[in-house]
């Protein structure tokens, strides 16, 4: 994960970029790397490819 340095409003959590998954579709929050939730944002029926590689799908 590579620090992408945003902040949320109230409060002191950082943003981070998964490797190999944009950003735009989904990202890591926390303390730390090692604390960070991933967290997908995506609209439709099926999963973007990337987030399917990481659930186990084709």
């Amino acid at each position: 994960m590579s620090r992408a340095g945003r902040a949320m409003a109230g409060t002191t959590k950082t943003v981070y970029e998964v490797d190999g998954i944009s950003s735009e579709v989904a990202v890591a929050v926390g303390d730390t790397p090692e604390e960070a939730r991933f967290v997908a944002a995506y609209s439709g029926t099926t999963l973007p490819p990337e987030l399917e590689k990481l659930v186990g799908g084709s």
